[in-house]
Order: C-alpha cells, then structure tokens, then sequence
C-alpha cells in the first residue's frame, strides 16, 4: 500500500463525492469540480483561471516506525473556488466543499479495505481577502499498513 496509490483512490472518492456541486467559473459558466492529484496543470498563460473550481489532493508527508505501529501518511485537500459575485461570499462555496469531503470522510473512516483514518481531521478557510479568490483546505492522516521486517537467518 503505497501513498500514491491512496491519493490515487482520493482523488476518485473526492470526484464522486463532489460530483453533484455546480460552481461558477471564471467565464462566469456552472461547471463540474475540477480533482487533481498533487498540483495544478500547467497554466496556459499568467491570467490562466481555468483551473478553478479545484480541488487537489495532495500527499504531504509520512512516517514509519521500527516498531509495531502502523506506517502514516498525511493527504490534504486543496479546494480552490473562483466567484467574482460583488456579494463576496464564495467561501461559502468552500465550506459546503469541506462539508461533503469531511462527512463523507467521517462516515466510513475505512477506504478500500486498507486505507484507515487516523487521528483527528483538520480544516480551515483562508482568512486573507482575495477576491475573487477563495482557498480552504483539509488535513488528514492515514494508516496505510506497515512494512513487515524481513526474517535474516531465522532472528525473527
């Protein structure tokens, strides 16, 4: 079970889950959630917006352990919303985004027979005034098994 893999289920988990949510992009036009794993696609030009709505999943960090615990990996959930409504209320956007992500996270915790969700779930919107920008983010961690030691001549 590598992190790779888990981001790659991710990605699928989040695309379903969103898959209802209409958003405006920057032409202004309702459009499908844009997920993808890692980074943003290359931009077309310095004014590219065309990413927007996002959300990207994104593989932070991981740890293991010599002993018998479970090795760790830390998945945040980028989510990038476009809105130039003068009504300045795109983060509103980002947290029904953060909504659905996190119940759907909380509800079955278990995710593909191997991936677990660990510890405590962490989110938050940007506080910076951006428009028409709005940024917010989840943070998990994941149980995703351990690496069995080998047995060197008979020591295990």
């Amino acid at each position: 079970m590598t992190p790779t893999l888990l981001q790659k289920h991710l990605v699928d988990v989040v695309k379903y889950v969103t898959c209802s949510m209409k958003l405006s992009n920057a032409k202004n036009e309702s459009t499908s959630i844009n997920v993808y794993p890692q980074y943003l696609p290359s931009k077309k030009g310095q004014n590219d917006e065309s990413h927007f709505p996002y959300i990207l999943v994104r593989i932070i960090d991981g740890e293991d352990s010599v002993e018998e615990l479970p090795s760790l990996c830390k998945i945040v959930f980028i989510i990038g919303v476009y809105d130039k409504d003068t009504n300045f209320q795109g983060y509103k956007d980002v947290i029904n985004i953060i909504e659905k992500i996190r119940q759907h996270l909380l509800k079955k915790r278990v995710f593909d027979n191997k991936y677990i969700l660990e510890g405590q779930l962490k989110w938050a919107v940007n506080e910076e005034d951006i428009y028409p920008l709005y940024f917010g983010g989840i943070e998990t961690t994941w149980n995703i098994g351990k690496v069995n030691m080998e047995d060197e001549e008979g020591l295990i």
